[in-house]
């Protein structure tokens, strides 16, 4: 684990100039969304790519040109409708959503991809994206956004190349468990105990201690509280749960990752660097590898020393507050103050700025109750260390 000494401090983490050239890039598709387009054919092309690796490598994801016309604000409309006041509370001012097709059928006709609103320079934050499908008619272009009834019935007819069988399996559990979820105590608020949301830390089970920087919005104060720093540890960044991953801002080197989970709840990795070579719609494991913490910034804003800014996301990806839920083990709760809030497992606390934390997974996975689940390790409490 990486001593206090070392950590880079509260000062923000500055573009060079490849980040600024790869910004442009984005501003110039958002310039491009009150185009239209009717091109013949095209073969599937990587805006921007940031970098070369050192080693060669790179997660962008192919993004395709559509043939028909007028499909960018159809799905750009779309977003903006549902999406944009939620953006604009996160972030304090309303950015113009960038479109990413990344499946098109022979005919043109169906689209599937992410849309996200980029984070304005200086603000520490994770992006809002959503998945999008479309379709053109006679009538124009229909779109229906991720966990919404009409999103799901167009994934079950979508052509197999736009939508898997396994993509239209996860779109239908998910619209299950979000329905089922929205008439329990949960949706009520009757329940007082701690909402297990079935997720674990996202690092390696009952493996090295990892400290936190506490609870937070997604853009800092904003509200809810819906993340989580985290560092130190072995810096390997793992899903929480099985699900399906989905990356946004696929122009970059290193893109911001999403895994949608079938319970309903999604969740989401910004920062990383060194990620394995995960494609769209690819089947995750629990536990398996994204990438590395870092202060990689594929959508915008701001980071400073290396960590994973995980967040908590709802049906339509809505953010979701982690306070009082069961996360890892340990009861998470907010503090009054963005970056604040401490964890709780069998009466021991880990507050924001402080290492202890072991992810004891979730279920039938984590161990019983009792003080011989900690290790001596972990009593070794590390503050004084926050990541932004």
């Amino acid at each position: 684990m990486q001593p206090p000494s070392t950590w880079p401090g509260p000062g923000r983490y500055h573009r060079p100039a490849h980040r600024l050239a790869r910004h442009a890039a984005a501003m110039a598709l958002i310039a491009m969304c009150t185009a239209t387009f009717a091109h013949d054919s095209v073969s599937p092309t990587v805006a921007g790519g940031g970098p070369e690796a050192d080693d060669g490598r790179t997660n962008a994801e192919a993004i395709v040109t559509p043939r028909l016309a007028g499909w960018e604000a159809a799905i750009r409309q779309a977003v903006l409708s549902r999406h944009g006041e939620q953006a604009r509370e996160a972030y304090g001012a309303l950015t113009t959503p960038v479109v990413e097709p990344h499946r098109q059928s022979a005919d043109g006709r169906w689209l599937f991809g992410g849309a996200y609103f980029p984070i304005p320079d200086g603000l520490h934050a994770g992006p809002v994206a959503v998945l999008f499908i479309a379709r053109h008619s006679a009538g124009g272009w229909e779109v229906a956004l991720e966990d919404s009834v009409r999103f799901n019935a167009l994934a079950q007819s979508a052509p197999v190349g736009i939508v898997s069988r396994d993509e239209r399996e996860l779109f239908a559990q998910r619209l299950s468990a979000i329905q089922a979820r929205r008439t329990g105590a949960f949706a009520t608020g009757e329940s007082t105990l701690a909402v297990d949301v079935g997720l674990s830390l996202p690092f390696k089970y009952m493996g090295p201690v990892w400290g936190t920087s506490g609870v937070h919005g997604d853009s800092g104060s904003s509200r809810p509280y819906n993340a989580i720093d985290f560092w130190g540890g072995d810096a390997r960044v793992l899903t929480s749960r099985k699900g399906t991953a989905y990356k946004y801002c696929t122009n970059a080197r290193w893109p911001y990752i999403k895994v949608m989970h079938k319970n309903g709840w999604s969740t989401g990795y910004y920062h990383t660097r060194n990620q394995a070579n995960i494609s769209n719609g690819q089947s995750m494991t629990e536990g398996q590898f994204i990438g590395q913490n870092g202060v990689e910034l594929p959508c915008g804003g701001s980071a400073s020393g290396d960590h994973v800014h995980w967040t908590l996301w709802r049906d339509s990806g809505a953010a979701e507050a982690v306070d009082n839920k069961l996360i890892g083990g340990w009861v998470w709760h907010e503090g009054s103050q963005p970056y604040s809030g401490y964890a709780e497992r069998n009466g021991k606390r880990v507050n924001a700025g402080q290492s202890g934390l072991v992810n004891y997974g979730h279920g039938k996975k984590t161990p019983s109750p009792g003080p011989s689940d900690v290790s001596s390790d972990v009593g070794a409490l590390v503050e004084g260390r926050t990541s932004r």
